[in-house]
């Protein structure tokens, strides 16, 4: 335990930026993924809906 340095502090900082980023990307990624998907499979839905879905 102790008070942190400047350095300790600034890692800290960056470390948590980086992930935080790194997140949002993956966020993005998924919704991308899913928003071009739904669009390509858009008709298929759209016929499945009132039986079984095709895709689980």
């Amino acid at each position: 335990a102790g008070f942190l340095t400047g350095q300790q502090l600034l890692i800290i900082i960056i470390v948590g930026v980086v992930v935080g980023v790194f997140i949002l990307i993956v966020c993005l990624i998924l919704i991308i993924k899913c928003a071009v998907r739904n669009k390509l499979t858009k008709d298929e839905y759209m016929h499945v809906r009132g039986g079984k879905p095709a895709h689980v």
